[in-house]
């Protein structure tokens, strides 16, 4: 059971490390296989990767919203 866990918590470790690559558009096709593959095994990183796309999608419409970039470029502006 121990030995089960390791592998599992490594195969975790090794999905959330392709999560991150996906989300930035960096991972390579192998990468994205084997995070669906994963995923298709495991409900803990499949809710995990749910959230974290959600919150990166928040993340990212707040960074490109018309009123942060007019903040954005005032500030420069004054410089």
């Amino acid at each position: 059971l121990a030995m089960t866990i390791v592998v599992i918590e490594r195969s975790c470790a090794r999905a959330r490390r392709a999560l991150s690559l996906v989300l930035d558009g960096e991972a390579s096709p192998h990468e994205i296989y084997g995070l669906a593959v994963h995923l298709g095994r495991c409900g803990p990183c499949r809710r995990f990767t749910a959230r974290v796309g959600a919150l990166t999608r928040v993340l990212r419409s707040l960074h490109h919203s018309p009123a942060n970039h007019q903040q954005t470029t005032s500030k420069g502006a004054g410089s």
